[in-house]
């Protein structure tokens, strides 16, 4: 198993307060720097690939029915801004001929399965 080093250097007053944090949280856990570290970039990489597979949605409801159309979405439309995404939506919307003032348009964050 190959091993690799990596040298941290703490500097300037966030940096130091996250250094006391470590040093007392080790002291307090009885757990190695080294392992503290490792678990926060696990969190980390964990935290970011959750992130990655979120999708956006955004979608039109009918007041009068309750009826809800899909008119954009990061899955289909690239990885897009919520302004972007709702100027996406009503080009769509415009181009099917859609009424949009009794409704309500709606962006939401859907997590992938």
């Amino acid at each position: 198993m190959t091993q690799k080093q990596l040298l941290i250097r703490f500097t300037g007053v966030k940096e130091l307060e996250l250094h006391e944090f470590l040093r007392r949280e080790s002291f307090e856990t009885g757990l190695p720097m080294a392992e503290i570290v490792r678990r926060g970039i696990y969190l980390y990489k964990n935290q970011k690939e959750e992130k990655e597979m979120a999708g956006k949605i955004v979608y039109w409801t009918d007041k009068k029915t309750g009826a809800c159309v899909e008119l954009a979405g990061t899955k289909w439309d690239g990885d897009l801004s919520d302004e972007e995404l709702l100027k996406k939506a009503r080009e769509v919307a415009e181009q099917e001929g859609m009424d949009l003032s009794y409704g309500e348009i709606v962006i939401e964050t859907e997590e992938a399965n």
